[in-house]
């Protein structure tokens, strides 16, 4: 069984979503206007914006920084992704 960097795609997800969730719904979860918002965010580009321009207008500009060789990362000392709990 061939692994390569599917062993990195569900912390990745998490590390999104808790993000995500944080931004936007942490103090009201059931706000209808926040979670529209989000769903807006995600869903509206469709397929003709890349998924990074999509993280960054919903988690801010600095949220992925492009790596070396082309792909692009978390920017994990961005103010974002502080505080963030991923052993819950």
């Amino acid at each position: 069984m061939q692994v390569g960097g599917s062993k990195y795609i569900y912390p990745l997800c998490k590390l999104l979503a808790a993000t995500t969730w944080k931004c936007y719904l942490s103090e009201d979860p059931l706000e209808p206007r926040a979670g529209r918002r989000v769903k807006r965010m995600l869903l509206q580009a469709g397929g003709y914006l890349e998924p990074t321009e999509v993280l960054r207008a919903l988690l801010g500009s600095d949220a992925v920084m492009e790596v070396q060789g082309g792909g692009h990362i978390p920017n994990l000392v961005s103010d974002v992704y502080q505080d963030i709990e991923m052993l819950g």
